[in-house]
C-alpha cells in the first residue's frame, strides 16, 4: 500500500500492484480521478500535476479538513473497469454544509446505481455497469454531504431499508455552484436520512424502493420544468401500502409507474362505496397534491 501521497510532483507515474491512499489537506481540496485502462487510473488535485497509477488495486481519497470535492470522470475511458478494490472517498471533516461533495460524470452508455448506507447518513455506494449491465466497479463514500451524478445512460436510486420516504424536487446541482438545473432526490430509508443526490443530463432515472426490503413507502414528486435533461423517469414501489403524491412530475418523454407497483384508486361503486381491489398485487395509491400555484 502506498499512503500519504499529497502531491508536489512535477510529473509522476507509479507502477506495481498496490493500493493508494491520497491524503487531503486542512483546506478545501478538489481531486479528479480518471480511469484510464482496466489497471490504471490518473488523479489530480487542483494546483498539482496529474499522477498516473499503473497496476493500482484500489484508490482512496481522505479529504482531511475543509470542504472537499472528488470528481470521478468516466467520460473518456470507454467501458474500463475500476480497480478491484474500488474508488473510496472519505470526506472526513466538516459535516455541515457545504461539506464534502462527490460528483460522478458518466459517458459511454454507463449506468449508475446509488445505494445509501442503511445505518449511517453520509455513507453509501455507487455501482457502475456498462450498457449490457456488466459490472464495472464501485465507488464507496463515507462522511459525505451531497453528491451529483450526471451524464449516465441510466441512474437508479435504491434504498437499503423498508419504509422509505422520498422526495423528488426541482433544483440544481450541488457541486458546480448551481449552474445546472437538476432534480434532487432526498429523504430517508427506514428512518435513516440518506445523502441527497442531484441528477441531470441522465437519460433515464429510476426511483426504486423494491430492491432490498419492501415496506410502506411514500414518494412525493414536486418537480417542474425540463431543463434537467432527463428523458425517462420511473418510480417503482413494492407490495406494501405505498403512496405517490404528485405535485408535479419531472417532465420527460417517458414517465411510468409500473402496474405491478402502483395503480390509481378504483372508481367508486354505484352505491358510493369503494369496491375491494381487483388484484391482490394492488398495494399503492396515487393521489394528486393540491395545486398551490
Amino acid at each position: 500500500m502506498v499512503t500519504g501521497l499529497v502531491g508536489g510532483f512535477d510529473n509522476a507515474e507509479l507502477h506495481g500492484i498496490f493500493s493508494v491512499v491520497f491524503n487531503g489537506t486542512a483546506g478545501d481540496d478538489t481531486v479528479t480521478v480518471t480511469p484510464l485502462t482496466n489497471s490504471s487510473i490518473q488523479y489530480q488535485r487542483v494546483g498539482d500535476p496529474a499522477v498516473t497509477l499503473n497496476g493500482v488495486t484500489s484508490f482512496e481519497f481522505d479529504g482531511g479538513g475543509g470542504n472537499d470535492l472528488m470528481v470521478v470522470d468516466l467520460t473518456a475511458a470507454g467501458n474500463v473497469t475500476l480497480p478491484g478494490g474500488g474508488i473510496v472517498y472519505d470526506g472526513q471533516g466538516p459535516t455541515v454544509a457545504p461539506g464534502d461533495m462527490l460528483r460522478i460524470v458518466g459517458g459511454q452508455g454507463r449506468k449508475a446505481f446509488y445505494t445509501p448506507d442503511g445505518a449511517i447518513t453520509g455513507n453509501g455506494t455507487v455501482s457502475l455497469t456498462d450498457a449490457a449491465n456488466t459490472p464495472l466497479g464501485q465507488i464507496q463514500f463515507k462522511g459525505l454531504e451531497p453528491l451529483d451524478i450526471t451524464g449516465m445512460a441510466a441512474v437508479s436510486v435504491l434504498f437499503p431499508n423498508a419504509n422509505d420516504s422520498v422526495t423528488v424536487q426541482s433544483g440544481t446541482d450541488f457541486t458546480m455552484g448551481g449552474a445546472n438545473p437538476a432534480i434532487q432526490v432526498s429523504g430517508s430509508s427506514g428512518g435513516v436520512v440518506f445523502e441527497s443526490v442531484a441528477l441531470w443530463n441522465d437519460t433515464t432515472v429510476v426511483i426504486d424502493t423494491t430492491t432490498v426490503h419492501d415496506g410502506n413507502d411514500t414518494v412525493a414528486l414536486n418537480s417542474s420544468g425540463n431543463a434537467h435533461g432527463i428523458t425517462n423517469f420511473q418510480v417503482k414501489t413494492g407490495l406494501g401500502t405505498d403512496s405517490i403524491s404528485v405535485g408535479s412530475v419531472p417532465p420527460a418523454a417517458g414517465i411510468s409507474f409500473p402496474v405491478k407497483s402502483i395503480s390509481p384508486p378504483p372508481a367508486p361503486s354505484p352505491t358510493g362505496t369503494e369496491p375491494p381491489p381487483t388484484s391482490p398485487r394492488r398495494a399503492s395509491s396515487l393521489r394528486q397534491a393540491p395545486d398551490r400555484s
